[in-house]
């Protein structure tokens, strides 16, 4: 539909970035995303119901890059660029299961994550195996749920989590689960599994299709947010606190805080007058 100024002026524009209206950064006149947006860290904004949120950030790097020395493999193998992924580019990767009686998986361990609700995800697509898993090692345990891939429906799943499947399209689906209470988080694996189960004996080149990993400290799956060398976060459409109006994209300039020590309040930086820390 074009917009009422396109047709006021009976023109269409080469480019237009309505940001205020769609609440994204695609542009109007192609549909396609033309801005490139990055941030490696978290930030906050007003949501149209006056609400502070604090924006989708990605924790894992890599994201789309499994053969990556990033991802420790264990009785597996990634073959990178093997199929079109969920947003049609050809930059999804097949875990290969080696030949050995063992777990076959990809993951990111030593992550030393403080205690917090958190969301891992990923988007999967059947191959030779149909069956798949994610698990969090967290302070208390193993957190492990698994997904049929070939129907789209969940399987065992461990207590202190829940998890989703949700079906993107062409084979496509992408799985999470989510803690149930805080906790810090040492490892985020995604493995191959024959059923309910991550240990089996593995014929050397069967697999499965994995791309787009996340892990996010929250309670729900965000927005995907792809990452290389640093953990990214998703762009800010701000609102006024007030009316609710639409804002567009926050885009804050650079900030220097000139106090030192600024959450060491016992340091000698800081002078105490009839006080003490």
């Amino acid at each position: 539909m074009k917009s009422p100024l396109w047709r006021t002026a009976r023109a269409v524009p080469s480019l237009d970035l309505p940001f205020a209206d769609t609440k994204s950064l695609a542009d109007a006149v192609t549909g396609q995303s033309l801005v490139a947006f990055t941030r490696a860290s978290s930030g906050t904004s007003v949501g149209s119901d006056g609400v502070l949120r604090t924006a989708v950030t990605n924790l894992l790097l890599r994201s789309e890059e499994f053969d990556n020395a990033y991802w420790t493999k264990s009785g597996a193998t990634v073959s990178a660029d093997q199929t079109a992924s969920p947003i049609g580019s050809v930059t999804a990767d097949k875990l290969i299961e080696s030949a050995a009686n063992s777990e076959h998986w990809a993951g990111r361990l030593s992550l030393s994550l403080p205690s917090a609700i958190y969301t891992c995800s990923i988007y999967a697509k059947a191959a030779e195996r149909q069956s798949f898993s994610i698990f969090l090692d967290t302070s208390a345990t193993r957190r492990t749920a698994y997904f049929n891939l070939s129907n789209g429906t969940l399987g065992a799943i461990s207590t202190g989590i829940t998890s989703s499947i949700q079906n993107i399209g062409n084979g496509w689906y992408r799985c999470s689960i989510t803690l149930n209470a805080a906790e810090s988080i040492s490892n985020a694996v995604y493995t191959s599994a024959i059923g309910n189960s991550n240990l089996y004996l593995g014929d050397g080149t069967s697999g499965l299709y994995i791309w787009g990993a996340q892990l996010e400290q929250s309670s729900t799956v965000g927005e995907y947010i792809p990452t290389t060398s640093t953990i990214n976060s998703a762009p800010r459409f701000d609102h006024n606190p007030t009316t609710g109006e639409s804002l567009g994209l926050l885009v804050e300039e650079q900030r220097t805080n000139l106090l030192l020590r600024s959450e060491e309040f016992d340091n000698a930086s800081w002078a105490k007058v009839r006080a003490s820390i």
